[in-house]
């Protein structure tokens, strides 16, 4: 079975982006409700998780950016950025639960919709 995006011509990042960001506002908002301490959203600490892996990015060799041949490197480490970081501590968990989720869980929203084969 083939996997469909919606997709809108004219439109900016074809028009997935507000689709997204609805869902991830409204998985953020049930997070702050359920008192889940996280980043991203609308109900986060900070309200996206930008920056979050900036301290081991710039640990990487350093790429020109006026450089072709490190664009795709370039683009690949911009792109490094999640939508949600819960943090397990604020969840009374039972111990077995606890280790597997770890302190700090990161999530990235993936939206499908009918449309047009991308």
């Amino acid at each position: 079975m083939a996997n469909y995006f919606k997709t809108v011509t004219d439109v900016k990042n074809d028009g997935t982006g507000p689709l997204h960001d609805l869902l991830v506002n409204l998985l953020s908002k049930r997070l702050r409700r359920a008192k889940i301490r996280h980043m991203g959203g609308v109900g986060g600490l900070k309200k996206n998780c930008k920056g979050l892996f900036t301290e081991f990015v710039n640990q990487l060799p350093k790429l020109d950016p006026n450089n072709p041949a490190h664009a795709a490197d370039l683009r690949y480490r911009q792109g490094i950025i999640p939508d949600l970081m819960l943090d397990a501590t604020s969840i009374d968990l039972p111990e077995n639960v606890a280790k597997m989720l770890g302190d700090r869980t990161l999530a990235d929203m993936k939206t499908l919709a009918p449309g047009t084969v991308h």
